[in-house]
């Protein structure tokens, strides 16, 4: 009887789950529509986050983390900008508040993080130009957020900024049940990570490569478990990139 009652038992917490969160995105949308900016109020924000020229500035280099992870990472570990006080603000304005002005800022700043993607030197803000040898969108595997993190945020903030940035969002991940990595041990943070993150079995590799995207990396389990995660289901992942780094080589 509970062997017969535990899939019934799933099936209805997953409906319930998936009412409550098609209630919470449709209640935010109503009650807190959001606005897009023009181009030119695009090119005015910033200021009070990260000055245009600093953000301009910004490179994709090896970002320091965890001796274990470093060695168990399937490609490179790269960051675009440091984990500052200013950055954290725009984080939270980003995610947390849904605040206009700073997710401009954030297209701005993963704009610059896929023109080092592509190797390619294209002007901030201007559309993504792919480099000769490939002139498709960069293909890019956001880390899923936990659904609790989904529900509050009422959606996914990184993958609906690595779309409207330009790139080809490829699910090839999934999010279980796992805490949040906030407050953990470096041992805990990777026996985390390697418990909550799943193969999307549905998404079959092709052979052409991906990268892995999430906003800040400190350690580096996460994206280090999402990268063995698709090395492993045959996947061929060109590096391992977050916006924002604590440490860097």
């Amino acid at each position: 009887m509970h062997t017969l009652a535990a899939p019934a038992l799933r099936s209805t917490f997953s409906t319930v789950m998936d009412f409550l969160f098609a209630a919470h995105v449709y209640t935010v949308a109503f009650m807190c529509p959001r606005h897009s900016l023009s181009a030119r109020q695009l090119g005015e924000v910033g200021h009070e986050y990260l000055p245009a020229r600093v953000i301009d500035g910004f490179v994709l280099r090896p970002a320091r983390i965890s001796a274990q992870a470093q060695l168990l990472a399937p490609a490179p570990v790269l960051a675009l900008a440091p984990y500052t006080s200013a950055a954290a603000r725009l984080l939270v304005d980003w995610k947390e508040r849904g605040d206009v002005n700073a997710a401009a800022v954030m297209r701005l700043i993963m704009a610059r993080a896929f023109a080092d993607m592509r190797g390619a030197n294209t002007p901030l803000g201007a559309p993504l130009q792919a480099s000769c040898n490939d002139a498709r969108a960069l293909r890019v595997v956001p880390v899923p957020p936990h659904w609790r993190t989904r529900i509050a945020r009422a959606g996914d903030p990184l993958t609906d900024l690595a779309e409207t940035s330009g790139a080809d969002i490829i699910p090839a991940l999934r999010r279980g049940p796992s805490r949040d990595q906030v407050g953990l041990s470096q041992r805990e943070r990777m026996i985390n990570a390697d418990r909550g993150f799943s193969l999307n079995r549905r998404v079959v590799p092709d052979g052409e490569a991906v990268f892995v995207v999430d906003d800040v990396v400190t350690t580096g389990a996460t994206v280090v478990n999402c990268g063995q995660l698709l090395t492993s289901g045959g996947w061929r992942v060109g590096a391992l990139v977050a916006l924002f780094a604590k440490r860097f080589d």
